[in-house]
């Protein structure tokens, strides 16, 4: 009797134990990938600085937080929704939505203009090739008309985060002689553009302008990229990825 109790009882433990094994499996499948396999994944962050009144990251009055918040389905394709918010002097100033998708090769982002989906960035390009990103006229980020948004990459390497190695794109716009107003870039002021795969612009996510008034609308650049737990902190920002002077210089 002993005995078939016995057998009874170590049974149940097998039981108990096997089914610990399979949660445990299961959790392990659903957990974030260690490395990036896709553009915005849940959880990534990105934090830009907003334009400052002096020249260093301490003079900086506000900042920028992108953060890839769900998942959605828009014109049947399974993207993700990215809650922009803009804090300066301490305070919230607004909230934006963009929806974006893509890989660590391809990312199109939605323009709520014209209802579907354009590509954005494309990082299986390699130096002198031409990037017709918005080659026809198109309303940008902040609801202004562009004539169009065309790049050329200069050069190309490669950038380590988290032990995963990235492509790095250097852009340059290109502008038409007889259409110098109203051009959109990967950085603003015709300036050179760090491009870095699963981050995207170093100036800002969705681009700036030729001619724009820095006081008004431009960014000084990325401060940080988070993913799973990792900072990526771009050319070494050296405060918090959240930082901000409540002093106005």
């Amino acid at each position: 009797m002993y005995y078939n109790q016995f057998i009874i009882f170590f049974s149940f433990l097998i039981f108990l134990f096997s089914c610990k094994s399979d949660d445990s499996e299961e959790i392990i499948e659903k957990d974030i990938p260690l490395y990036l396999t896709e553009w915005a994944p849940i959880g990534a962050k990105w934090y830009y600085s907003d334009s400052s009144p002096g020249h260093s990251p301490e003079d900086g009055n506000g900042y920028l937080v992108i953060e890839s918040v769900r998942d959605t389905l828009l014109n049947n394709i399974d993207a993700r929704v990215l809650e922009i918010h803009y804090f300066f002097l301490g305070e919230l100033q607004y909230k934006k939505i963009e929806v974006m998708y893509g890989d660590m090769e391809k990312v199109y982002h939605w323009d709520k203009h014209e209802e579907e989906f354009y590509k954005l960035y494309d990082f299986s390009a390699n130096s002198d090739d031409t990037l017709e990103i918005r080659p026809e006229s198109f309303i940008n980020y902040f609801g202004e008309e562009i004539n169009y948004f065309v790049s050329v990459i200069d050069s190309t390497f490669y950038r380590d985060f988290n032990g995963l190695s990235l492509k790095v794109l250097i852009a340059k716009p290109v502008i038409y002689e007889d259409n110098l107003e109203s051009v959109w870039m990967y950085a603003e002021g015709g300036a050179d553009a760090t491009i870095i795969q699963g981050i995207g612009s170093a100036f800002w996510m969705f681009g700036g302008q030729q001619f724009s008034l820095q006081s008004e609308k431009s960014h000084i650049g990325l401060r940080c990229f988070e993913y799973n737990g990792s900072v990526y902190k771009y050319n070494n920002y050296p405060l918090d990825c959240d930082y901000m002077s409540l002093e106005t210089k």
